[in-house]
């Protein structure tokens, strides 16, 4: 059995009945069906994507260089508590989706939440491990796992893990910037 928890309030009016606010519940749907999407594409590409060979793998063996560069960037941002560093990471039109449901897009907003994290939380651990990167037209998709350990001032020290997904989008220099990032539920 499959048990979803969408968060939402329920609020009690003077006659005790309960109301529910429909934009909230439809925004945490969305934010659901998002999730459940990009974790069922993911599991398609997974299962029916070839692996490169000749040619195409020394070219990707540069994009693998290209992502764990960026990934060394992503940890290093962390353990700084730099949002700004991080969201330079981004596409322009990039998206953070969290395993909770939260979708935070664009550059600016991603800096403003990721900042605003850190200014509670301080430098974070993370630890990436990829475990296959594979392209999609102009895109490369990396999944993978991660953990995080860092000190939350009201419940102490932390440590979590899961998976992820990312889709990196080839740049017009050359480089890759992280187009969404998706922490798959757990």
């Amino acid at each position: 059995m499959i048990r979803l928890t969408l968060g939402i309030k329920i609020h009690h009016d003077t006659a005790s009945k309960r109301r529910v606010n429909s934009e909230m519940v439809e925004k945490k749907l969305n934010d659901l069906r998002t999730i459940i999407s990009s974790s069922l594409i993911l599991m398609i590409l997974l299962l029916f994507t070839p692996q490169a060979t000749g040619e195409g793998a020394a070219s990707m063996d540069s994009v693998q260089a290209k992502i764990d560069a960026g990934n060394a960037r992503w940890i290093e941002a962390f353990s700084s508590a730099d949002g700004k560093k991080l969201a330079e990471l981004f596409d322009p039109e990039g998206m953070m989706l969290s395993s909770s449901g939260d979708v935070t897009k664009g550059r600016e907003a991603i800096e403003a939440r990721v900042t605003r994290w850190l200014d509670t939380v301080g430098p974070v651990l993370y630890t990436i491990e990829t475990l296959r990167v594979w392209p999609v037209e102009n895109d490369y998709f990396e999944a993978g796992s991660y953990t995080v350990s860092y000190t939350d001032p009201e419940t102490g020290n932390i440590k979590d893990s899961g998976r992820y997904l990312v889709i990196w989008r080839s740049q017009p220099d050359g480089s890759l910037k992280i187009y969404r990032d998706v922490a798959l539920p757990k």
